[in-house]
């Protein structure tokens, strides 16, 4: 008798007949990264850029998978000329759960939870390294989707890594089919 919420609750869920909806993404951003390498402490600015795919189980939740890179901005490039890290940059890959609640009929409050594994690339007395650690990562954002599948989205981005501390603020657009 237990069983029976349950497996309603899983077919509701992960039914594809209820809702499945493919998503292509892409976004671009700004914000501040610290790097935290060999007791050295790197603080400075970045441009990033995402790119992903997401499915939606159902008009509420989803999973999405994609790839984030991220160069320093001018700030990190005017640091640099005093610091030890030099031309600190880092990408990877990343895996999310995504939650969406409606405001009205095209509106959209979301956040994302999910795990990053970024590699950092940085030379260090004019010697090129590289660092690779996973961590967590958090984002806020709101959705605006158009009935042609068009999304255009802005977003606040909290990276938590060994390695990598960054807050950004992205602007992107997504595509629905």
């Amino acid at each position: 008798m237990k069983s029976r919420p349950l497996s309603i609750l899983f077919l509701i869920l992960f039914s594809s007949y209820s809702f499945s909806e493919h998503l292509l993404g892409v976004a671009l951003g700004y914000g501040n990264q610290e790097f935290k390498l060999n007791q050295t402490t790197n603080d400075g600015d970045a441009f990033n850029i995402d790119a992903y795919y997401r499915y939606m189980m159902n008009p509420y939740i989803g999973i999405e998978g994609g790839w984030t890179s991220a160069v320093g901005g001018i700030g990190s490039f005017i640091v640099a000329q005093v610091a030890e890290i030099e031309d600190a940059r880092f990408s990877g890959p990343k895996i999310n759960l995504f939650l969406q609640y409606p405001l009205s009929s095209n509106n959209y409050i979301y956040t994302k939870l999910g795990a990053n594994n970024y590699t950092l690339d940085y030379t260090i007395n004019r010697v090129s390294k590289e660092d690779s650690n996973a961590g967590f990562e958090g984002s806020l954002g709101l959705e605006s989707r158009f009935n042609s599948g068009l999304g255009l989205n802005v977003e606040y981005k909290n990276i938590n890594n060994p390695i990598i501390k960054a807050n950004q603020f992205i602007m992107g657009m997504s595509y629905k089919f």
